[in-house]
């Protein structure tokens, strides 16, 4: 069997690294069963490199990066670009080479289709998104799922939107939750050089700085702690901002609110782990997120959640504890989620240990074989 990838880019964001864990495993765990992987790119990024090491091919359509005679010819006729360069490079003669697309997230499902045309090959897509940037991606995923033969849906808050806000029938879903490889994580986390510092409550965040993971009110609830809690050793740190215009804003915020002494940004780092490593908390204070593998690790980690209800999937992991769940962008609510800990001291190190426990089932050696078996199913039916 092979599989033909796709995803949009190859950034250290979290669909990209799901399907590098599950691609990895794949290479070390199913060696001996015939199971073999090319990978398309419909952008570029720092994860290239690693899944080079274990595709049979990866190949790397990115627009931007177009060679002067395809920017002079597209001028003249995008169709003769096309037929000069083909953007997928394959024709119906590749078909047997094949037995299923694999999309790797919303972004990726046109190109999918658009490569089912020529190998008319059974797709099966990763869903890692909720309602709005489905619809930014795909607003007419309504009609084209009747091309896609299953959604594997990464929380059951995923699993929902679709079949109710996207008329996918529940039978072409299947929800699996994420992955990570804890013994990666293992190595990351032993790279960190952070030291806490004494008395020091510390609370992390993570994103890049956008309307979706909404560090508007990360800011806003460390502001309301901090009044809340004013001779406190206080330190939230918003981790992964990319070095922009967005970024020099939000410092030009947190300048004016006086908040240069408690709140720090950290710009996109390949160990972020060093910063968790150090917090008390993680909140997540995004809009909507299916469910963001930087949970996992914090909870590896045992970090409590703080996150709203009615913006994805985490609520599903708290159910039972390891957290709190507060009303949807109610920033007192989570401020004072975030001072109930820091005085209760036993219910932070009780929350912590279910945390700690509840996310060794979201292990790569779990979950991997579960996504396998999907594959299978599909191409055997």
């Amino acid at each position: 069997m092979k599989i033909l990838f796709i995803s949009h880019d190859a950034t250290r964001t979290g669909a990209p690294f799901v399907l590098l864990h599950f691609c990895q495993w794949l290479k070390q765990h199913r060696k001996n069963d015939n199971i073999y992987f090319d990978i398309i790119f419909l952008g570029n990024g720092p994860l290239i490199k690693e899944f080079e090491d274990i595709a049979d091919k990866v190949y790397i359509r990115d627009n931007k990066n177009l060679n002067l005679l395809k920017k002079i010819i597209k001028k003249v006729s995008p169709f003769l670009v096309e037929l000069l360069f083909p953007v997928y490079p394959f024709s119906k003669n590749d078909q047997k080479k094949y037995s299923l697309i694999f999309s790797n997230s919303i972004a990726s499902v046109d190109a999918a289709l658009e490569i089912k045309k020529k190998l008319r090959l059974p797709i099966v897509v990763h869903l890692h998104e909720l309602f709005f940037t489905i619809k930014y991606f795909n607003a007419d995923l309504a009609k084209k799922q009747e091309q896609i033969k299953k959604f594997i849906c990464v929380s059951n808050a995923v699993t929902q939107n679709i079949v109710q806000k996207f008329e996918v029938p529940i039978k072409k879903t299947v929800t699996i939750y994420p992955f990570i490889n804890f013994e990666n994580l293992k190595i990351k986390i032993s790279e960190g050089n952070l030291i806490k510092k004494k008395n020091e409550f510390v609370i992390c965040g993570s994103g890049t700085l956008n309307w979706r993971k909404n560090p508007d009110t990360f800011f806003q609830v460390a502001s309301i702690v901090r009044k809340m809690l004013p001779t406190v050793n206080l330190k939230f740190i918003w981790v992964g901002a990319d070095d922009d215009e967005t970024l020099r804003k939000y410092l030009e915020d947190i300048s004016k609110m006086g908040g240069d002494s408690y709140i720090e940004i950290i710009q996109k780092t390949s160990n972020p782990f060093q910063y968790y490593n150090i917090s008390d908390l993680f909140i997540m204070t995004s809009r909507e997120d299916p469910f963001p593998l930087v949970c996992i690790e914090a909870g590896y980690l045992g970090k409590p959640i703080i996150c709203f209800e009615n913006a994805g999937g985490i609520p599903e992991m708290l159910a039972n504890g390891g957290g709190k769940v507060v009303p949807y962008l109610d920033n007192c609510a989570m401020a004072n989620a975030i001072v109930t800990y820091y005085r209760d001291r036993n219910l932070l190190g009780k929350d912590s240990g279910i945390i700690k426990r509840k996310v060794k089932d979201y292990d790569v050696l779990k979950i991997a074989p579960m996504i396998l078996e999907t594959i299978q199913e599909e191409v055997s039916n």
